[in-house]
């Protein structure tokens, strides 16, 4: 369990490693965004890297996960 909340947290681009799972996390987790690449529906790496870095900025900044989708899709 705790490495894939682990696997989630750099899916979405956090910085934060530990397997805690607070309210921002738990929204993020029962939601139906997609925090995977979607390779197979166009989603590109460079994309998603810049998804992650707005979601990871924002965190730090507001100390909230905005929860943008991390596909790599447009």
């Amino acid at each position: 369990m705790a490495d894939s909340i682990r696997q989630m947290k750099f899916d979405i681009g956090l910085g934060d490693t530990s397997a805690t799972v607070d309210v921002e996390l738990m929204m993020a987790l029962l939601s139906m965004k997609q925090f995977r690449l979607l390779s197979a529906y166009g989603g590109k790496t460079a994309i998603r890297e810049a998804q992650q870095a707005i979601n990871r900025g924002y965190k730090n900044y507001t100390g909230i996960i905005p929860m943008m989708a991390c596909t790599g899709v447009k």
